[in-house]
Formats: C-alpha cells, sequence, structure tokens
C-alpha cells in the first residue's frame, strides 16, 4: 500500500497549476510568510477532506467489504482487480485527453483560414430602436450605483492586501487549491482495499497530502534559504509547464496506468 500511495502522490505533486500559483505567490511581498500562509490553507481544506472521505468509507460496510474484496488478489493468479480497473481507467483519461488536443489543433486550422475578418455595421434603425428603449427608473440606478460602488470597494481592499503582502490573502488562495474528488475515491479506495488497521490508514492519508503538496513545501524551505535562487529556478519551470501543460498530464496518466496494470497483473 505505502508503495503505491506513496508513488501516486510524488506524480500528483508535479502539478502545473501549483508551479503557477507558488510563482505567483513568491512575487508577492514577505514572499516566505505568504507561502507558508498558502501551504497552511492548503492542509486546512485538504486533510479534512481526505480524512472525511476515509471514515465516510469506513461508515458503509458494504462498500469497505467491496473494496478489500477488489484489493485482494486472487489466490489462483495473483491478478488484483482494482489496481487493474485504475490503470484501465487511467489510460483512458490520457487517450481521452490526446483525442481532445487532436481535435482542437483540427478545429483551429479551418478557423484560421475562414478568417477572412467580414464585420457588420448596424443599421440606422439599431440607433432609433436602442433610443427607444424606456430608461431604468430611479430606484434601478440607485440600486446598481451601491452595487458597482460596494463592488469597487472590494476591489480596492483586496488590491491593498495584495500589495501590502498580507498572509490571509494567501491563506484563502490555499483554501481553494483542492484535490479531485476522483483522486480522493481512488486513493482512498486503494488505502481501505488493503485491510491496514485504521490508524495505519489515517497515516497513509495524511502521508499522501503531505507529499502531494511536496513541491510547495520543497520551495518553501528553499525560500528560507535561497529566495533569489529560488525565484530564479522557478521561473523557467513555470514557462516550461505551461507551455506542455497537456503532455506532462497525459504523461503521468499512462506512467500510472502502466504501473497499476503490471503491478495489478502480479507481474511485479
Amino acid at each position: 500500500m505505502w508503495a503505491d500511495v506513496l508513488g501516486l502522490a510524488f506524480l500528483v505533486a508535479l502539478n502545473p497549476l501549483l508551479l503557477a500559483l507558488i510563482l505567483v505567490i513568491l512575487t508577492r511581498p514577505r514572499p516566505v510568510a505568504n507561502l507558508f500562509g498558502y501551504w497552511v490553507g492548503c492542509l486546512l481544506v485538504n486533510v479534512p477532506l481526505w480524512v472525511g472521505a476515509l471514515l465516510a468509507l469506513h461508515l458503509v460496510p458494504s462498500f469497505e467489504s467491496f473494496a478489500l474484496a477488489l484489493a485482494a488478489p486472487d489466490p489462483n493468479s495473483g491478478i488484483q482487480p482494482m489496481k487493474l480497473g485504475m490503470g484501465v481507467f487511467a489510460l483512458v483519461i490520457a487517450a481521452v485527453m490526446v483525442a481532445r488536443r487532436r481535435v482542437q489543433q483540427r478545429e483551429k486550422e479551418p478557423a484560421l483560414v475562414g478568417a477572412t475578418g467580414t464585420g457588420s455595421t448596424p443599421g440606422p434603425g439599431a440607433d432609433a430602436s436602442a433610443e427607444s428603449a424606456p430608461a431604468p427608473g430611479r430606484g434601478v440606478k440607485a440600486t446598481i450605483a451601491r452595487a458597482i460602488a460596494a463592488i469597487q470597494r472590494l476591489l480596492t481592499r483586496a488590491q491593498e492586501a495584495w500589495d501590502g503582502g498580507a498572509v490571509w490573502v494567501s491563506v484563502l488562495f490555499g483554501l481553494g487549491y483542492i484535490a479531485p474528488l476522483s483522486l480522493v475515491l481512488v486513493v482512498n479506495t486503494m488505502i481501505v482495499g488493503s485491510g491496514a488497521a485504521i490508524g495505519t490508514q489515517i497515516l497513509a492519508v495524511l502521508a499522501f497530502v503531505v507529499v502531494m503538496l511536496g513541491v510547495l513545501e520543497f520551495v518553501l524551505c528553499s525560500s528560507l534559504l535561497a529566495p533569489n535562487k529560488t525565484q530564479a529556478v522557478l521561473q523557467p519551470v513555470h514557462t516550461w509547464a505551461e507551455a506542455h501543460r497537456t503532455h506532462i498530464l497525459v504523461t503521468l496518466f499512462v506512467v500510472v496506468g502502466i504501473w497499476q496494470l503490471v503491478t495489478g497483473a502480479g507481474l511485479l
């Protein structure tokens, strides 16, 4: 169990979105404090989510027995159905992503060829119809004006907090970094299917969350020791990851799928 959980966590840690958010936070004042606040926010939302999902699986005895049956290898062949299913699922996701990428590339080509730039100008009746539209009443105008003013004040305060390096802004950013529910279900099912003690399963979930945020924790430690070098290294990494995001995700799913198929078939 530990090898599968930690191996998957290492792959999930290589997330281009997380690299981009880390780079954004490093550009703020007090980068180390804000990185720590972002890490705290990530823990505040992910630890209850993962542990709560694990406990919820234990509260449904039928699902727990089903997971144990899937995880247990066939005594005659050593095949583990759950790992095989997860491997096939990961490879299907990779295939769908590749197919989508090709469809998008094919759609861009005729769009570029057919772009003639022909625009239409409104006829003389357009102005007349716009002028004939009834003007809103004073009450509606006042309400809209108050709403716009409130939004502008909120945006101004948020901008001031961002420019001032307020740590609570980074904590809010961290609260928005939530693992996909499908990943939570797959990993927790794997852990429950191992049949380990409940304490060991909780430790495995906590270890997964910590390793999943390993890039952030590494950058946080590096920023404490060498902030300028960390910024110089992260910028080209972020640029490369943004340009090859699809390739990175497809590679991760293919590696996970092949590993699950090999281990599920009892070859390792």
